[in-house]
């Protein structure tokens, strides 16, 4: 009796030990699907055909975090971009001629692991690092508006920071309702609980009391449109505008897209 028990004892451990090895080789390669970061050098020279201001955060634990501000000349408020989940700001910089023209700001961070920002991403630092440079953008610009705009993965973040400190309105570029729901569609044999990452956008604009434009193109190859179609479900708060041929990466090519984030700002 005293020799079973203990190899049952020895035998859980083993399972354990097995079972922790393997949820951590899931967590990585979860990981490794979600992000296809772009690494740059720390001497790496940014370089855009308009003004802009190179800057360096340091995260609370120490982490730093690369990013740039590119100012307008009109000086309307301030776009807080959060980019897609792969490349860097290298190639992200250039988004900032979409806002510059209808004079507002822009500001965008390469995420944890990304560009020349340190460390490595979780659900819960990209959370924490949106709210600690949010305040670090009311602190240096307290006056003006600052309005969160989410790109693909980016919309999660965007959205949740939008909800947690009510801000007054949100842009979403492609979003999805949530990271599990979108792992149904690619990975349906993977449990949800297993995942990590959650990012539910559909949640955080349902509880966010500003205006919502939600962007999606009717052929988007990644993200099915069905999702941002989900989003007018949430009534009237959210202005959603589908860019018929669009797909994933080239809504910019549409004049569409360019007018009903113009008509959005100007409301």
């Amino acid at each position: 009796m005293h020799k079973f028990s203990l190899s049952y004892f020895y035998t859980l451990i083993a399972f354990s030990v097995l079972g922790i090895f393997s949820l951590s080789v899931f967590k990585k390669i979860e990981q490794a699907l979600i992000f296809y970061p772009e690494k740059l050098p720390k001497d790496f020279t940014f370089s855009f055909p308009y003004k802009f201001e190179e800057i360096t955060l340091i995260m609370k634990d120490k982490i730093k975090i690369s990013a740039l501000y590119f100012p307008s000349n009109q000086d309307n408020g301030i776009i807080f971009y959060f980019h897609g989940n792969a490349e860097s700001l290298r190639s992200w910089g250039y988004v900032a001629g979409e806002f510059l023209p209808l004079g507002w700001n822009v500001f965008i961070f390469d995420y944890r692991g990304f560009g020349k920002s340190e460390g490595e991403p979780t659900e819960k630092l990209l959370h924490s690092d949106a709210l600690e440079i949010y305040e670090y953008l009311k602190f240096r610009f307290n006056d003006k508006e600052i309005l969160p705009y989410g790109r693909s993965i980016g919309t999660g973040i965007a959205a949740k920071l939008a909800q947690e400190k009510n801000t007054n309105r949100l842009i979403l570029e492609t979003p999805y309702t949530s990271l599990p729901e979108l792992a149904k569609i690619y990975f349906p044999f993977i449990p949800s609980f297993l995942l990590s990452y959650k990012l539910n956008t559909f949640e955080y604009v349902k509880k966010f009391n500003g205006k919502t434009l939600v962007l999606h193109g009717g052929l988007d190859e990644i993200i099915p449109v069905d999702m941002g179609r989900k989003f007018q479900e949430l009534g009237s708060k959210i202005h959603y505008v589908e860019i018929s041929y669009g797909r994933h990466n080239n809504l910019s090519d549409f004049q569409l897209k360019e007018k009903s984030i113009q008509k959005f700002l100007l409301e």
